[in-house]
């Protein structure tokens, strides 16, 4: 893979780690391709429009630089795929989940990678986050976060 970093922080994002819920997130695992983290980067100045006071989203792992595994994914080897944590009603930035998280801005997120070409969102059971067949799917283990996966 011919990886581009993605920043630590920008406009209507931060990064955290997956594995320990820290910020920023791990300066190995930020990468992905050209059209990924442009696909980013855009949807954090599209979220700060659209959804003023909402606070930023919270961009888990993207890939290894050269690609590979990671810890936790089965995916995220090929810089196609990131992880973005749920937007909560209270604004926190802390990881959600079913109880915590805001239904209606998990959709926005949704409904606006879908129109930007994602190939696949990965949603958990208990969430009630809904999109095309095919694309959006629910699956075990993504009631905190969405995995989107953009084409090359």
């Amino acid at each position: 893979m011919n990886g581009v970093r993605l920043p630590a922080a920008g406009t209507g994002y931060y990064t955290y780690d997956p594995r320990t819920q820290a910020e920023p997130g791990g300066l190995g695992t930020r990468w992905g391709t050209a059209r990924l983290v442009r696909e980013m980067l855009d949807l954090g100045r599209w979220w700060v429009r659209a959804h003023p006071g909402a606070g930023p989203l919270g961009i888990g792992d993207l890939a290894r630089a050269g690609g590979g595994s990671i810890d936790g994914h089965a995916s995220h080897q090929n810089g196609l795929d990131v992880d973005i944590r749920l937007p909560r009603r209270d604004r926190s930035r802390q990881a959600a989940d079913p109880a915590t998280y805001d239904r209606a801005l998990t959709q926005a997120v949704v409904d606006r990678v879908v129109r930007r070409g994602a190939s696949l969102v990965l949603v958990g059971h208990s969430l009630d986050v809904r999109g095309h067949a095919g694309v959006v799917m629910r699956w075990p283990g993504h009631d905190d976060h969405l995995h989107v996966r953009f084409p090359g």
